[in-house]
């Protein structure tokens, strides 16, 4: 807090950034003195601010909030704005996914820019050869297993599935006589017709415009993926509806 204390009193009194080696001795702990002297910074409270990147999951340093009253980092709903995402976008996952989400994204204005640049290349040039451009299954599971999900966060999020089936009843069964051990949610929902259950297994399984029911707290069609990609590399989905035979699914690298 000393440093933050210290890298605010030059931006706002000079706007000056703080250098590592200009801190004192007793507060220069790391190593490497020579290289990444700016590795604390203020978010200017006034111009642009710089680029939020996925790093600020692992610590705050390179965006200090602009206050000293307030001597932090800048909170994830800070770090949206920053990126231009509306106040009610809902972010899955805990704080260290959250911040993973708002990184690796780019600004939604230079976005639309980019997009209007390229339709009117399009437009100007028809002669331009296009091609769809199917993503990696591998890769994308494995992006999605980065988001910084914790057990216990993967089985909340699983367990909302349930509620949001109608469940009152919800088993957690853990089998660790082997290694990697193998873990089973089940419940007494409404259950899932075939055409329900496979679309379930896709990225994502429905819009985020879709409206919901006010106890369900999924939104984008990737909580059940994404939790259940954070603990293991496949899943099986079973499911049956009353008198129905067990429909099952797998998915997976």
């Amino acid at each position: 807090m000393e440093i933050y204390s210290i890298a605010i009193d030059k931006w706002l009194n000079g706007r000056k950034r703080l250098k590592y080696d200009e801190l004192p001795k007793r507060l220069q702990t790391h190593k490497n003195v020579l290289a990444f002297l700016d590795r604390y910074k203020v978010v200017d409270p006034t111009g642009h601010s710089h680029t939020v990147v996925a790093h600020i999951a692992k610590d705050g340093h390179y965006y200090i909030y602009p206050d000293k009253k307030q001597v932090r980092s800048i909170s994830v709903r800070e770090a949206a704005r920053i990126q231009s995402f509306p106040d009610d976008y809902y972010f899955e996952g805990g704080r260290t996914a959250a911040f993973k989400q708002i990184g690796k994204r780019s600004s939604t204005p230079y976005g639309g820019c980019f997009s209007k640049t390229i339709n009117q290349l399009l437009i100007e040039n028809k002669n331009i050869q296009s091609e769809v451009a199917d993503p990696n299954p591998e890769y994308l599971i494995k992006s999605i297993a980065e988001q910084g999900y914790s057990l216990e966060s993967s089985l909340a999020d699983l367990m909302d599935n349930s509620v949001s089936a109608n469940a009152n009843i919800i088993e957690v069964l853990i089998k660790m006589e082997q290694e990697p051990f193998t873990l089973f949610i089940a419940d007494n929902g409404n259950g899932m017709d075939e055409e329900a259950l496979k679309a379930s297994m896709q990225f994502p399984s429905n819009s985020p415009e879709k409206e919901r029911n006010v106890s369900d707290l999924g939104r984008f069609g990737l909580g059940m993926k994404t939790a259940s990609f954070s603990q293991t590399r496949s899943f099986t989905v079973l499911s049956r509806k009353k008198d129905r035979l067990i429909l099952v699914e797998e998915l997976g690298m």
